[in-house]
């Protein structure tokens, strides 16, 4: 980072006089030849006042002229671990507030050696050393965010909840699926077992079976064997998932009038 001489510190300057005139043009000089550009520029606007003496206003006016060029600006971008443009950051420069938030407009900096420090919301600062050099304009400056660290139960700690990951969900979404499959091969397995008995009663008496009955059977028999394999892999599914999944979330299933009611509770 530079730092800049005591000699180069600006005496402030009150009323717009002709000796107020002259020393902003002294400073401006002095600034300017210390590398501290931005309060180049200031001093040199104040010395443009119409009050100030003609030949003062010439020479500043061509002094600004020359630290306007050769100021570098530069444009802070910062991304996530995904590639995700962040523009909740505070940037300073070498301590000093930069820009809050990230609005993609360039900034003007002194030439030299800089200190970076971004606070991401939500995450720790990071510190980036930056070499600018004078005359240097727009320039594109990149940081890309580390991960977020794992919280003590290894989930990712994100900006907002909507971040958490999806997968805490499919050990209930495979044994629901699971309840379905058993569900529907009780009732294609009942469904087949009653018409076998009507099937095996009609033979009896008439010994004769209907191709249409049959063919009714076998889809119902075929409809409890295709849930029952179903529910049979689901189960299996959900089983693996859930214990395989951070502790933190309970599932409750009891049975009702109407069927089966299950909760799913997850605690943060």
């Amino acid at each position: 980072m530079p730092a800049l001489a005591a000699s180069t510190a600006v005496r402030p300057v009150g009323a717009q006089t002709p000796e107020a005139c002259a020393q902003a043009a002294e400073d401006t000089q002095v600034l300017r030849d210390a590398g501290n550009l931005l309060e180049a520029r200031r001093r040199a606007r104040v010395c443009q006042a119409d009050v100030c003496p003609r030949p003062i206003r010439s020479d500043c006016e061509r002094w600004l002229a020359q630290v306007e060029a050769s100021t570098p600006t530069v444009v802070i971008r910062v991304e996530d671990a995904s590639g995700r443009d962040r523009a909740d950051v505070a940037v300073s420069l070498d301590g000093a507030p930069l820009v809050s938030p990230l609005d993609g407009f360039a900034v003007r900096v002194n030439p030299g050696k800089h200190l970076l420090v971004l606070r991401p919301k939500g995450q720790p600062e990071l510190r980036q050393e930056l070499l600018v050099a004078e005359g240097e304009k727009n320039r594109r400056v990149l940081i890309v965010l580390p991960p977020p660290a794992p919280d003590t139960k290894g989930n990712v700690r994100g900006d907002s909840d909507d971040r958490r990951p999806t997968s805490d969900a499919l050990p209930w979404v495979f044994g629901g699926l699971a309840v379905i499959g058993f569900a529907s091969f009780g009732y294609f397995g009942i469904t087949a077992l009653s018409k076998k008995n009507d099937i095996e009663g009609n033979c009896g008496r008439q010994h004769a079976c209907p191709d249409s009955d049959r063919q009714s059977l076998f889809r119902s028999a075929l409809a409890a064997d295709i849930s029952l394999g179903v529910g049979l892999g689901a189960a299996v599914v959900g089983t693996v998932l859930f214990l395989r999944a951070p502790s933190g979330s309970t599932m409750t299933v009891a049975p009702t009038k109407s069927g089966v009611a299950a909760t799913y509770a997850l605690r943060f």
